[in-house]
């Protein structure tokens, strides 16, 4: 199946999306508890 490959790749680079915006989701939850324990909020 040709196609195969192509789905595959798709499917990586959904995952990798994925956990950028994880990632990114949890720097700023990180950055928000810092400017509360700095009393910032």
């Amino acid at each position: 199946m040709p196609g195969r490959g192509r789905l595959f790749l798709l499917l990586a680079s959904l995952v990798k999306s994925a956990r950028t915006v994880l990632n990114e989701m949890e720097r700023d939850r990180q950055d928000l508890r810092a400017l509360e324990a700095a009393g910032q909020i």
